[in-house]
């Protein structure tokens, strides 16, 4: 979150949601940012000694949009629904990229036109979420690629509004496509950044195929010069992949998707390119046969005791991307999938009843992919694994892979993967190197959580050390772990501040477990029981049961929450019920998906009979 100071008057609450942005925390030696509350009309630079000091605090704020790129440390932003670049930070040059950005935050009908930032379809929609990738540096910093959101031709919708002191209701307006409606048009567009005279935004031309009525997101760097893209059908059933290359960004498929039974694909996935063949003139050849690669996926099933698997692969660009897996009768699992852009076959790295959940990064020089996943059995926790991913070339260009069985990181919490020491970063905004060079013994004495079961982690760009966030099912803590080791160095956050504070409260009390439902599919259930309440009394509380009924959501989790289930079962002597059944995520397609074509009726079944 950023503040913006003035010397002798305090914002008003309108005037700092338009001037206020989020600075990217992966660059720690960037303190603050220059703003400038002029809106001049036209494409260009406006040199101005009026700029506004922002200073740090912490992460969250009422804020459009933001991307950092670290050398030499230039910052995009989003003002007001138009993108802004300022080659230096603590410069006084500030370009105005795009003009055509219009309305505010406030909800307005005037807001039509977004720039680098999502509308609200693609911000609210979870499958189509696509805040962190509308704006993206380069990895040089010699382009900027930008979304932009046109909901001219999405419907309105009216609704009345009162408060802000108002005597009166206002009618407020969204921009809401629904069943059968326009959807927002989506365009994708790079800056050459390199002449900072001439900084026009260019549209990208997609294949004609995919510009009709699709959802476009994914947008990611492979190279300097490689711009990829994600386009996918309104009905879900097929995504391609394209790879755009600089000076002229002419674009090329370079994998399709299609849906597995009656599944649909996920628009905003972004694939994991390999640095190793950047030199090629092309990435690739156009991945042609979308059926035939589907079918090859769909017939890959679990080898058991298998701790090693080689595959020889066409050269060519490589990419890693998350796809359905087979495992025989129990049906798919998104897993960690290689690719060759020059190979037809995609080459699973996972494989069994476990669902991957995100790929964190692939460390090509050390040969380790890393991924966050929900074990099997175990949907609502999140850890990290590895695996080592080795690729040989033969002199006759033919690649050999080779992968081994995954690794959990983050699953042993016992006391000896600590070694800790308190974190005191200076105000300058150390890098961790400099952090871990500095480490002198500390004689405090930590609480250490008893588990740490749903996790989030960011790796450093060497990937040496990573930030260990352990979200659940205790307070949060976050640890400064040495990759090498495995061993938690550094104590950013200890939280043992909010968990004495928890202590001495009376807190809800917490049962999950599985129950078995339809056609062999188990239910993952969660109950927020009144603090003093005994099972083996014969008392009656009043139940209320929580729903998130949209597919591929997930209740039932270890990450920790205070919210109103803590507030009826503590204060109101409730007992709130959470159900994930069909329909629910990160327990296989095959649950996943049975609620294709039967939106409400099978999360019902499931939830009455799991409390019936």
């Amino acid at each position: 979150m950023v503040e913006i100071q003035k010397p002798h008057s305090a914002l008003k609450r309108p005037s700092l949601k338009r001037e206020t942005v989020v600075v990217n925390n992966s660059a720690p030696t960037i303190k603050k940012v220059t703003l400038v509350p002029k809106d001049e009309p036209g494409w260009g630079c406006q040199w101005t000694s009026i700029s506004r000091s922002l200073r740090l605090l912490r992460n969250k704020s009422e804020w459009q949009g933001r991307r950092l790129h670290l050398e030499p440390r230039p910052i995009g932003f989003v003002h007001h629904n138009d993108i802004y670049y300022k080659p230096k930070v603590q410069g006084e040059l500030v370009c105005r990229i795009t003009q055509t950005g219009s309305g505010s935050l406030e909800g307005e009908s005037t807001g039509v036109v977004f720039n680098g930032v999502p509308d609200w379809m693609y911000e609210n929609v979870p499958e189509l979420e696509s805040r962190r990738s509308s704006m993206e540096f380069s990895p040089d910093g010699l382009f900027l690629a930008f979304l932009s959101y046109n909901d001219s031709e999405v419907n309105e919708y009216k609704y009345t509004w009162m408060g802000d002191d108002i005597k009166y209701p206002a009618v407020m307006s969204q921009r809401y496509p629904k069943t059968g409606s326009r959807n927002p048009n989506v365009t994708v567009n790079v800056v050459n950044l390199s002449v900072i005279k001439y900084i026009f935004p260019t549209q990208i031309k997609l294949p004609s195929e995919l510009s009709n009525g699709s959802y476009v997101g994914g947008l990611t760097w492979a190279s300097s010069t490689d711009l990829s893209v994600t386009v996918t059908n309104r009905e879900q059933t097929k995504a391609t992949t394209v790879l755009c290359r600089a000076p002229h960004f002419h674009c090329q498929a370079v994998h399709t998707e299609v849906t597995i039974n009656d599944g649909w694909v996920l628009p905003s996935e972004r694939p994991i390119f390999s640095v190793r063949n950047q030199g090629h003139s092309r990435l690739g050849k156009l991945v042609q046969n979308a059926e035939e690669i589907q079918a090859e996926s769909q017939n890959v099933n679990v080898t058991d005791g298998q701790t090693h698997t080689t595959h020889e692969i066409s050269n060519g660009g490589y990419l890693l991307k998350r796809l359905p897996v087979r495992d025989g009768e129990h049906g798919h699992y998104r897993h960690v999938v290689f690719i060759s852009s020059l190979d037809r076959r995609p080459v699973p790295l996972t494989m069994g009843r476990f669902e991957v959940t995100e790929i964190v990064g692939w460390d090509e020089p050390h040969e380790i992919v890393y991924f966050m996943a929900a074990p099997e059995k175990r949907p609502g926790e999140r850890h990290l694994y590895k695996i080592n991913l080795k690729l040989n070339v033969t002199e006759s260009n033919r690649t050999y892979i080779t992968s081994t069985s995954p690794t959990c990181l983050t699953c042993d919490n016992t006391e000896s993967t600590y070694r800790l020491h308190r974190a005191r970063i200076s105000q300058r905004g150390d890098r961790w190197e400099d952090i871990v060079a500095r480490l002198e013994p500390d004689d405090c004495l930590y609480d250490i959580p008893k588990n740490c079961l749903f996790n989030r982690v960011q790796f450093s760009q060497d990937y040496s050390y990573y930030v260990q966030e352990c979200l659940g099912p205790e307070a949060p803590s976050v640890y400064l772990v040495e990759t090498a080791s495995n061993d938690k160095i550094y104590v950013l956050n200890a939280g043992d501040v909010l968990r004495h504070r928890l202590s001495q409260l009376a807190i809800p009390q917490s049962r999950t477990f599985s129950v078995e439902i339809r056609h062999g599919f188990h239910a993952q259930v969660r109950l927020f029981l009144p603090p003093g309440m005994r099972e083996e009394e014969d008392v009656a509380f009043p139940l209320v049961l929580h729903v998130d009924a949209s597919p591929g959501s997930q209740l039932v989790t270890e990450r920790f929450h205070v919210d109103w289930n803590w507030y009826l079962a503590s204060q109101r002597s409730f007992i709130v019920a959470q159900i994930d059944g069909r329909g629910s995520g990160f327990q296989g397609e095959l649950l996943r998906t049975q609620v294709h074509g039967k939106l409400g009726t099978v999360e019902v079944e499931d939830q009455l009979g799991v409390l019936t």
